[in-house]
């Protein structure tokens, strides 16, 4: 794996803050302490967040090599986010989708009463949720925001992945369309 941060910042800022859901996403399944950095709006050394990320990754393909079950989390934001792609006609970057994905997952697993909407000790400035870092993560500069993935769609029964879902097949059940559409009603407007 190559980490090249002099790269990165070559990349158009939509593009690079697009990239940032994939180092939010593996802060909630796996990274406390990154979780809270990048909520608490501490950027911290490019390298050592990108690195961080990364080895979340590692852990979990290691601990699922064959995706029988925890690697399935690394498709967290995904079902929703594979959906807002397709239905903003592409217009929504992968990154971009996949944060507000995260975003209506964690509404849906919370109004689902699987997780607490402010996780319990959490302090940072935006009211201790993952929805303040994933939607800083997609704003660019007023353009809605593929990568074609289009199997999954949020949809009554779709399988998710829902923080707070711990238990194998807690997170991966059918939801039902009044949770699929309460979801998606919180992130109207992002």
């Amino acid at each position: 794996m190559l980490i090249d941060p002099e790269t990165l910042v070559t990349l158009p800022s939509a593009e690079f803050r697009s990239g940032l859901a994939e180092v939010l996403k593996a802060a909630i399944i796996g990274d406390a302490a990154l979780f809270e950095q990048i909520a608490g709006g501490g950027g911290g050394a490019l390298a050592q967040v990108i690195a961080d990320a990364a080895r979340v990754k590692v852990r979990v393909v290691e601990r699922d090599p064959l995706e029988q079950g925890d690697r399935a989390w690394l498709n967290l934001g995904h079902t929703f986010g594979h959906a807002l792609e397709v239905i903003s006609g592409y217009a929504l970057r992968h990154g971009e989708a996949v944060a507000l994905g995260t975003i209506a997952a964690a509404e849906m697993s919370a109004s689902l009463g699987m997780c607490n909407r402010r996780p319990a000790g959490a302090r940072p400035p935006h009211g201790g949720t993952a929805r303040p870092a994933a939607a800083a993560s997609v704003r660019s500069g007023g353009s809605a925001g593929g990568d074609g993935h289009g199997q999954e769609t949020a949809r009554p029964g779709a399988a998710f992945r829902r923080p707070g879902a711990h238990r194998a097949g807690d997170g991966d059940r059918g939801a039902s369309e009044q949770a699929v559409l309460g979801a998606l009603e919180t992130i109207r407007g992002e």
